[in-house]
């Protein structure tokens, strides 16, 4: 594909604007199938800060997380990796286990994520 090196508003190349529009299509296609609510974990690249959340739509809401960690480079502190997931039957259920989750001394919540994922690798790379 040719570029014209045009730049978009922010300093972001044409290129890359569109580099981004098609990295969230083949993602959303990817995993458009699964729409079941899961409560998640989300960790900094260094594994220094931890979210747990609940979502009824996963690929959009970590897309927007790495959206917005890509154009905050630099802040160490933006959680990037999807690190655990678990699926439950409603998105009232997930809101609970997010709470429960959330009660549990940080540890605890770290063992979660290794009993799943004990490399810590970055799940959004299988969906």
């Amino acid at each position: 594909m040719k570029t014209s090196g045009k730049m978009a508003a922010g300093g972001t190349s044409v290129q890359e604007l569109q580099n981004h529009s098609e990295q969230k299509a083949l993602f959303i296609n990817a995993y458009s199938a699964s729409r079941q609510p899961v409560v998640y974990v989300i960790a900094s690249k260094d594994q220094t800060f931890l979210h747990v959340a609940s979502s009824s739509n996963l690929q959009t809401s970590i897309w927007e997380r790495k959206v917005k960690a890509e154009q905050c480079q630099g802040m160490a502190f933006l959680v990037q990796d999807l690190v655990y997931f678990e699926a439950v039957a409603d998105i009232r259920s997930a809101q609970k286990r997010v709470k429960e989750i959330l009660n549990w001394p940080e540890k605890e919540i770290r063992e979660l994520v290794e009993s799943l994922n004990p490399n810590w690798d970055d799940l959004f790379h299988y969906f």
